[in-house]
């Protein structure tokens, strides 16, 4: 009978089903299965005794041809009787070569003196598990017939065993399978939790009694399969799997510093298709940095744009030390020399004073606009108790005035709020070039007003970038979320090439010239164009030299007017109100001069080419390292057989005959697919790179960010304190008292001095560099540019 087979009912000459167990005992050359006289499963017998009667005459002078049966039948005997072994001694020929191999009871031996007669504990200790047990199992070489005979077994216990349900509880019995492993890696990656991936393995498993390990077990196996992955350090593994992407793709591009101790500073990449997007739509920038993406908090700066879809396009990243001038700096100028020198004509960010500092000086041509929502939000902050003043601003910041209707406006909104002293008011009005819908019209800005889409793109990244990533595990996330971005630009690419919308505007043809030209996302906004076209007349139509001047109404507006003028030579238009130069799109002014000139075609000189359909031709988009990877390419075969395989369990597990014959399938594929494995042993996830001539490159220390910081910091900084005298500065091994003996050690705990303690701190955090100190120096200046508050 197979080893596998077991009996489910005694009572019943047949079993109707066989449910296999993680825990099934392996065989040995000796042993077979015969009915139980117990309620336990199976028995095995060995020597023609059940393992439950073994005595040492019955085992010792047996023998085992390798090394490993002998380990495998003390195992299956220990998880038969219900306790857990563990290697003891093991001893070596004059060759190097095991000569002697000892196991025990886990519960053998006892605690040192010196832990348990300690008195100065601060935790509470470890519970005992040495109980002097004397089980043991040991065997010998013997050289002249090449086995391994049996010279000790010890049966009796000094505690008592555990029941058949506490099994699953022994740690000798609890091991993550590798298929398993398989399966949770795969899962870990996508990010599911460990304690739900426990809970689907224990579901798949039928029970906690099958799947063999514990949730602290597959914490630790997870652990160790991350740790595995990494080189001499952190930074070093991260940087092998750029290389590795930068081996496969000629167009990836990657660049980093180093401080003076050899620690990683700054680090930006960005892989061919980011560069490919920058190429097609780096007219427009947006960047801001987010924290709490990685262990050393280094900001992450995403530097986007906006693509054809009028979605978020992704043109480079970059983690940084710190947030000053010089780091921005170097980030936009490495970010041009990947990008051949090509500069954008507009940029978007925060009043971050270090940014607006870096685009002056790095690309001064560019034109900056701050972000509005930050506006919005330090006006209600510094202008406290002025809801007319927040009303008008925002009024001043998204209405198109004039220059003059502008000053009048808010000067007028001064005066009355009382507000001619506030030096925040005084300051934003002199950045007004910065922030005012008046002087930023006309300047494409793809209509972005808002860091909003790095803000977006940053929350997108939160769910695949958790808290206190390794940089490792931090750049490979990034991939991750990219290919989900590109995935979703690719589908509607397809439903804009593969689809077509219904007309439903009184301009047909105007419309259905947009459809054909525009990509979807793109095409609404140009509808909604023509929609509201529908409320404007032509009044006058003059005639001046070389160009027509059109004079407009809106209905229900008699009074005001909008003027488009009109170069038949060329067909070129102008329309006063900017938008077409603001955004891209002709406005609802020039479709209605468009329809009293009887076209039904948008001129060339209206589109722009960025929003339409063939703006970004990608016949076959790049290949990333994850397709090419020899570790995802394993993870996909892998995926790819669980997927036939469920399907295959699923109608093998509807009858009793397709139950057998699928489990005698499978036992049978399970040794020729470990045979064509080769017994494969190679340590999964290893990085492989080139050795370096430099010296390795060190992790990076922790970083303070400018960022708002969370409710626990807001009391001061949290440094970790000493275990025995609660101070911070130190753990317990560098502690001053547990180094000192008796009164000495006493004494110097009550004369530590606060200023010991701020030494102690100022080293852990490295106050030198905290950016509040420069901010302190920075408010002293009161600079012109300074208006921002953070």
């Amino acid at each position: 009978m197979d080893i596998d087979e077991q009996v489910i009912n005694q009572n019943s000459k047949e079993a109707e089903f066989d449910i296999p167990s993680s825990h099934d005992i392996l065989s040995t050359d000796r042993a077979t299965i015969l009915p139980s006289v117990d309620d336990s499963s199976c028995s095995i017998v060995f020597n023609g005794k059940h393992l439950q009667q073994l005595t040492s005459e019955d085992v010792i002078g047996s023998q085992f041809e390798t090394l490993t049966d002998a380990e495998n039948f003390y195992s299956n005997y220990s998880k038969v009787m219900g306790f857990s072994i563990r290697k003891n001694d093991i001893r070596y020929n004059n060759d190097g070569q095991t000569n002697v191999r000892r196991w025990v009871c886990n519960r053998e031996g006892e605690r040192a003196k010196k832990y348990v007669e300690r008195k100065d504990r601060i935790r509470e200790p470890r519970a005992v598990t040495r109980v002097k047990c004397p089980a043991a199992f040991r065997v010998k070489m013997n050289k002249k017939v090449g086995t391994w005979v049996v010279n000790q077994f010890i049966p009796k216990h000094s505690h008592e065993l555990a029941m058949n349900y506490d099994i699953k509880f022994l740690r000798s019995h609890r091991s993550v399978k590798d298929c398993d492993m398989a399966q949770a890696t795969a899962m870990k990656t996508v990010g599911i939790k460990t304690s739900q991936i426990m809970d689907f393995l224990v579901n798949q498993a039928g029970g906690y009694d099958n799947v063999g390990f514990t949730l602290e077990d597959l914490y630790n196996s997870l652990d160790v399969e991350r740790r595995s992955m990494m080189l001499e350090t952190d930074s070093e593994s991260a940087l092998a799997y750029l290389k590795g992407k930068a081996d496969i793709d000629p167009n990836f591009f990657c660049k980093y510093t180093v401080d003076e101790e050899n620690r990683l500073s700054n680090l930006f990449w960005a892989d061919s298709i980011a560069r490919l997007d920058y190429h097609h739509f780096g007219d427009v920038l947006a960047f801001d940095s987010t924290y709490k993406t990685n262990e050393y908090g280094k900001p992450l700066v995403m530097l986007v744009g906006v693509n054809n879809h009028y979605a978020t396009c992704f043109f480079g990243c970059a983690l940084l030390v710190d947030e000053t001038i010089e780091t921005y700096m170097w980030v936009l100028e490495t970010f041009l020399s990947a990008m051949n020198n090509k500069k954008p004509i507009s940029v978007v960010t925060d009043g971050d004073r270090a940014m607006r500092k870096a685009i002056k000086t790095v690309i001064p041509e560019a034109r900056h606009r701050l972000c509005v929502w930050h506006l919005q939000r330090n006006a209600q902050s510094n202008v406290r108790n002025k809801p007319n003043f927040i009303k008008v601003f925002t009024k001043c910041i998204f209405e198109f005035l004039t220059p003059k209707e502008f000053d009048k406006l808010w000067w007028n909104m001064v005066e009355k709020e009382g507000l001619q002293n506030n030096d925040w008011v005084n300051k934003i009005y002199t950045k007004r070039h910065r922030w005012a819908e008046t002087f930023l019209r006309g300047h494409f800005f793809a209509d972005m007003r808002t860091t909003q889409r790095c803000e977006g793109m940053n929350a997108y990244m939160n769910r695949f970038l958790q808290q206190k990533l390794k940089l490792q595990e931090f750049v490979r996330q990034v991939d991750r979320a990219l290919s989900h971005t590109r995935y979703k630009e690719l589908e509607q690419a397809f439903k804009t090439k593969h689809s077509s919308s219904l007309m439903s505007t009184h301009l047909e043809s105007l419309e259905k010239h947009a459809e054909s030209i525009y990509i979807r996302n793109l095409f609404f906004m140009v509808r909604d164009q023509i929609r509201k076209e529908a409320q404007f007349m032509v009044s006058t139509c003059v005639t001046v030299l070389d160009r027509q001047v059109y004079q407009l109404t809106k209905f229900g507006q008699a009074d005001k007017r909008w003027t488009v003028v009109y170069y038949p030579k060329d067909q070129n238009f102008e329309c006063k109100c900017m938008e077409f130069q603001s955004s891209g799109i002709p406005c609802c002014h020039l479709f209605c001069v468009l329809k009293s000139l009887h076209l039904s075609e948008i001129p060339n000189s209206l589109f722009n080419r960025r929003w339409s359909k063939d703006a970004k031709v990608v016949e076959c988009p790049p290949k990333s390292l994850d397709d090419q990877s020899r570790d995802i390419l394993k993870m996909i075969r892998y995926g790819s057989l669980s997927t036939e395989f469920n399907e295959i369990c699923y109608y093998a597990s509807m009858t009793d005959a397709g139950y057998l014959k699928l489990k005698g399938l499978i036992t049978q594929l399970k040794s020729e697919m470990l045979e064509l494995s080769g017994n494969f042993d190679e340590k999964r996830g290893r990085w492989s790179s080139e050795k370096r001539n430099a010296a390795i490159i060190k992790d990076p220390l922790n970083v303070k960010t400018k960022g708002a910081p969370s409710a626990r910091f807001n009391k001061g900084v949290n440094l970790k304190k000493c275990g025995h005298c609660k101070l911070p500065g130190h753990n317990r091994r560098k502690c001053p008292v547990l180094n000192e003996v008796g009164k000495e050690g006493d004494e110097k705990r009550k004369n530590i001095t606060a200023y010991e303690v701020s030494s102690n701190a100022s080293f852990d955090i490295n106050l030198e560099n905290e950016p509040a100190d420069k901010n302190v120096v920075e408010e002293k200046l009161q600079e012109e540019d300074d208006f921002f508050c953070r």
